[in-house]
């Protein structure tokens, strides 16, 4: 009776073993997923960008515009430029937002991570 009772506690700390190695396999599947994860929203934010031509371009309407010297045309574009801008800051808000809750962290503190500052365009 006893070697069967050694016997069904081996096979128990075999079967949890077993368990244990599948559960630290799944933990580095996690890991090595949400690594993935993170480095593509790191590039996705590296390329939603406001390129600097039309940055110039946008900075320089405005100007005009304060100076009520722009065209229909002129200010057509300026706010065509207003829009884009919107929306590549709406995307980098959003991806920002993706990256502080994989990390586990607030939006403020993965900035801080970031080295990201606030821009105030007027």
């Amino acid at each position: 009776m006893s070697l069967n009772l050694e016997t069904r506690k081996f096979n128990i700390i075999e079967q949890l073993v077993g368990i244990q190695d599948e559960a630290i396999i799944l933990q580095i599947e996690h890991l090595v997923q949400d690594e993935s994860t993170e480095i593509e929203l790191l590039q996705a934010l590296n390329t939603c960008v406001f390129p600097d031509n039309e940055l110039r371009q946008l900075l320089d309407l405005r100007e005009k515009r304060e100076k009520q010297e722009l065209s229909k045309h002129e200010l057509d574009l300026l706010f065509d430029l207003i829009k884009k801008e919107e929306q590549l800051r709406l995307e980098r808000i959003n991806i920002l937002g993706k990256l502080a809750q994989l990390r586990g962290v607030s939006l403020p503190e993965l900035t801080e991570e970031l080295g990201i500052q606030p821009q105030y365009n007027g």
